[in-house]
């Protein structure tokens, strides 16, 4: 018998198993029960002033990340970093906070965060929307 148990995995490539969790209604799943997450900005909450929230619509958990930390797995700031010696993917994140510059929100544009980031005399001015999704990213000499 060719057919395949109920239940049972079927092999496929990687990018499409990762598919469904690249969809433009959720931010991805949650960690805790893969609940859909959900997306917003917060600009009244200390310590961090400016944060981006990811909601789970099944159990409430609420993940957290400060605008640099939406960006760290683009090609053009893996690069940066690399460039100075950072391999992103090998780097525990808490020890990229103090490559964090200012952080604000764009005037006229609420939903929009921009911020730096530095390394050594090095600084990226990024831009990102209302999801935490990079714009722009330009460096500065």
């Amino acid at each position: 018998m060719d057919r395949v148990p109920f239940g049972r995995p079927v092999p496929r490539p990687c990018e499409a198993a990762l598919s469904p969790l690249h969809r433009e209604d959720s931010e991805g799943f949650c960690p805790l029960c893969w609940g859909a997450l959900g997306h917003g900005l917060r600009t009244d909450e200390e310590p961090y002033p400016i944060q981006y929230y990811y909601p789970c619509s099944q159990c409430g958990t609420e993940l957290r990340l400060l605008p640099p930390q939406t960006v760290m797995h683009n090609p053009s700031v893996e690069a940066f970093y690399r460039e100075h010696g950072i391999e992103l993917r090998e780097t525990p994140p808490w020890e990229l906070c103090e490559t964090y510059g200012e952080m604000r929100v764009v005037s006229g544009d609420e939903s929009r965060v921009e911020f730096d980031l530095r390394l050594g005399d090095a600084v990226a001015v990024s831009t990102v929307d209302g999801r935490g999704t990079l714009l722009s990213f330009e460096r500065e000499s």
